[in-house]
Order: C-alpha cells, then structure tokens, then sequence
C-alpha cells in the first residue's frame, strides 16, 4: 500500500548482548581449546578409531547461572561457531561434539568416555564459577574430571598459568592497593572476572600489608569470579598455592546481619564461612566506599584499633606502641561518652537468667 511505512520495535536490555570476541581473554581460549582438540584427534589410535566407526571426541560443557555466568552463555555460542570455522579452513582436524550438561549429570554425562571397544576423548571447555551459592564449581568439576585419563580441563579460570606470572591490574590505589606492574597491560583474566572488573572499575589484585596483629591476612589478593552476597567484588588470597594456609577473603558486607550495622564494610576474614555472616578479623571503619582501594578508607582490628591508611604502602597499620595506645585510648573515651548509665537485660530464661536484671 503506498505511503504505508513497516516498522519494527526490538527490545533490549543494555547488558543482554556481549562480543565475547573482542574481549581480551577470548582468543587464548579459543587457541587452548582447538590445540586440545588437535591433538586427540591426530594420535594415530583415534584415527583408526574413527575409521573404523568407533572414534568420538566431544566438547563438554557445564550450564552456567545466568545471574554470575553471562560470559559462559556467550562463549558456548562462539566456540562452536569459531571451531566449526576452523574446521572448514581446515586448522582445526576434527569435528568435535558438542554437549552441554547440567553440573549434577556431568559424572553420568562423562561415562560416555569408557565405553567398551571405543577410542573416546573429551575437552571439557565450558563452565561457570557460581552457581547458586556454591563457588567452588570449577574446582568440583576439575575433580571429577581427574577421574580419566582420556579428557582434557580448558575451560577459562581466573588462577590460570598466566594470571599467576604476570601481575596486572585496572585501577587505582588507596587503603588496599594494587601489586604495580612495570607496564600497565591488559589482564589475561577469565571471563567471570573481566566481567566483574570492567563493570566495578575493580583491580584484578590488590595487596594487604603491615599488620602485626592479623599477619596471616597479609598477602595478594585476587579479584574472585564471583561477587559478594553484596553485589560487590571480591577478593580471596591463595598464599601463593600453599595447601597448609587458609584462604583469605576480602569482601564488601552487606545489611543481612548485625542488624545492618556492617551493611557496606570491607572485611578481611580467613574462613569462606565468614563471608555469609559479614565477619572477619579486620573491616573497614567507612562503609561508603565501592572498593578497598578508595583513598582515605581507614580499619579497624577486631580488638577496636581504628588506624589510618599509610602513604603508598596500602593497608598501613599501626606503627609504633605510642601510636596504638593513644588510638585505644580515643576509641575507649568515645565509647564512655556515648555509654548509657543503664541497662537492663530481660526475656532469657534457664542457664541465662542470673544475667538478667
């Protein structure tokens, strides 16, 4: 009909779409996982397998949860089509399977490898950091995966090789700061934590030092894949691969406990069963600040020391006896200026009831 003029509305959400490709990490990836495909598929025994029709090799990969996993969902999408790509150019050798599995059938998804008569191998490519409450997904997976000898781990984490040789860092520094690099470069991160980093302006590390009362706090801290209960970054110290230490958590706390009183603190704490309760040996004394880098951010001990961040150092702690007793003289006179002069303890009953009155 003339002078009628079609249009079309499409919706949609700023955040819904990301170019996985043009991200930084993407490429290593790509090359990791079609370098593991090449080299199954070029071992003389799965040749011959394949040309006696009992070859296979599958791409594995674990659904992710979309609310921490966005950069899963995108990637699955790429890999296929890039290696489908490959394939057809000719530098990838074989035609891989692809099958994405829910976390919970993955060990009845992988018998598929040990079929009886059959040449089989797996890369396991795919697969998110979070899902629900539980972070420790990959390192779940990677133990599963242990169990044969005839499957491959590539998929994208943040304590990869080259994470842990090659210091690099987005912003700032301040209370909590950043290990410097000698040139500024862009992280080789997991896409979880480039993620996470982009969007909160967060260093991919930060360090924590001085203090003498929480020595074991001390150290490099990671920008995690996941977020805190909060919604902001966190941070955990693997001191440097040893087994024997606890893992330390920096994190942002938020008003479900305390009755809100900590809801916006930093908190440093040794036990992953602390974060979910918004405790730690060390928290911050402000509770506005978007990062532990903010400048001017000041801690304070779980004793009640308030100290003061240092001049470059990061964290600076107290750094002299006259120093701390005069802070814990100034912390206990504020707190007899606010005591009330009386209290009463009241409702408890049985082996509490001498204390109320």
């Amino acid at each position: 009909m003339a002078g009628l003029v079609k249009t079309t509305n499409v919706h949609v959400r700023s955040k819904d779409f990301v170019d996985i490709r043009k991200e930084i990490w993407y490429a290593q990836y790509l090359s990791s996982i079609c370098d593991a495909i090449n080299s199954y598929a070029t071992k003389k025994k799965f040749l011959k397998a394949v040309k006696d029709n009992k070859g296979g090799l599958r791409v594995f990969g674990v659904e992710g949860d979309i609310r921490f996993g966005i950069r899963t969902k995108y990637e699955w999408i790429a890999l296929q089509e890039d290696c489908e790509a490959a394939f057809l150019q000719g530098t990838l050798k074989y035609r891989p399977t692809f099958v994405r599995v829910k976390f919970e059938d993955l060990e009845d998804e992988l018998e598929w490898l040990e079929k009886s008569g059959k040449v089989r191998y797996g890369v396991l490519a795919s697969c998110p950091s979070q899902i629900g409450d539980d972070v420790r997904i990959m390192d779940k997976v990677r133990d599963i995966c242990s169990e044969y000898d005839n499957i491959s781990v590539n998929f994208s984490s943040g304590d990869n090789v080259v994470n842990g040789l090659f210091q690099v860092a987005h912003g700032g520094g301040g209370a909590a700061e950043e290990p410097a690099p000698a040139a500024r470069v862009s992280p080789v991160v997991s896409p979880a934590v480039e993620a996470i980093a982009l969007e909160h302006s967060a260093p991919v590390k930060v360090s924590l030092t001085e203090s003498k009362e929480s020595v074991h706090l001390m150290g490099v801290y990671e920008l995690c894949d996941s977020k805190a209960r909060s919604g902001s970054p966190m941070y955990v110290n693997h001191n440097a691969g040893d087994e024997t230490k606890p893992k330390c958590y920096l994190y942002r706390a938020d008003g479900s406990t305390h009755n809100g009183a900590r809801d916006g603190l930093w908190i440093a704490c040794d036990d992953e069963g602390e974060v979910a309760a918004n405790q730690g040996l060390i928290r911050s004394v402000q509770a506005d600040a978007d990062l532990p880098t903010a400048a001017g951010l000041t801690w304070i001990q779980a004793e009640g020391i308030v100290v003061t961040e240092g001049e470059a150092a990061g964290l600076a702690w107290i750094k002299g006896e006259p120093e701390r007793a005069a802070a814990a003289e100034k912390t206990a006179a504020e707190a007899c200026a606010n005591a009330p002069s009386k209290v009463t303890l009241a409702g408890r009953e049985g082996r509490w009831e001498g204390l109320m009155g």
